[in-house]
């Protein structure tokens, strides 16, 4: 499935651009011509042209479903978390009242309760580093829960722990799931990354935190943490 399937009207294809070039200019100091710009848009989207692009998403009106967040209207991860960085669903579950939220920040001690725990976002951290000493962090939990609903996590985590969490193609498939999946959405840095791996023709190294990944499974899955028996 193409990313561009998940973007609702042209709007959001020019926002999905604009992101798109102010993380090659500001991450990989690469400013692009408008028309070299919108053609590696395209090719991120899975579009043959920038035209295609636009043609693609000129006759979608947008909607407002479970795909979108509930608050700001921004697309969804495939995790249910917001893409949009500044709004609060961005680290809490849809099924939380984000005035609730406002309210409980006054009373911290609420949002300790073991149910809203389990609505709070965690991350498994990973870096991916480039060459020119270059890096970009991300979060790679999409990819585990893939792995965990493939009935592949423990042999993932073996391999990782074999390698010391970096610096194989183990490592480097963690990265590379989010640009070949439509797991893409919300993860523009690391496309972005990819595409200026290739433009530059360099190589990439990437790390994947260890207690970042034991704090989701304890979180989120922990019967399966358990069942691993796995010391990491």
């Amino acid at each position: 499935m193409n990313i561009i399937n998940k973007l609702t009207d042209p709007a959001e294809l020019i926002s999905f651009r604009d992101h798109v070039g102010k993380v090659m200019l500001q991450k990989m100091s690469l400013p692009l011509k408008p028309s070299k710009l919108n053609e590696l848009t395209a090719s991120l989207l899975g579009a043959k042209d920038w035209n295609t692009a636009q043609g693609m998403l000129a006759k979608k009106e947008a909607t407002w479903d479970v795909n979108c967040c509930k608050r700001c209207g921004s697309l969804m991860d495939v995790m249910g978390f917001c893409v949009d960085e500044t709004c609060i669903f961005n680290d809490w579950s849809q099924e939380i009242d984000s005035e609730e939220i406002y309210y409980n920040n006054e009373c911290p001690e609420e949002l300790q309760s073991e149910w809203y725990k389990t609505k709070k976002r965690i991350r498994v951290e990973a870096t991916i580093a480039i060459d020119d000493d270059c890096f970009e962090k991300f979060d790679a939990a999409p990819y585990f829960m893939d792995a965990l609903i493939n009935g592949k996590l423990e042999k993932v985590v073996l391999d990782l722990i074999e390698i010391g969490w970096r610096g194989d193609y183990q490592a480097d498939e963690v990265a590379m799931f989010f640009e070949l999946s439509e797991s893409g959405v919300g993860y523009d840095n690391v496309i972005a990354v990819f595409a200026y791996l290739r433009i530059k023709q360099k190589g990439f190294e990437v790390e994947i935190s260890s207690s970042s990944l034991k704090d989701w499974l304890l979180q989120n899955h922990p019967s399966v943490l358990h069942s691993m028996n796995i010391d990491f």
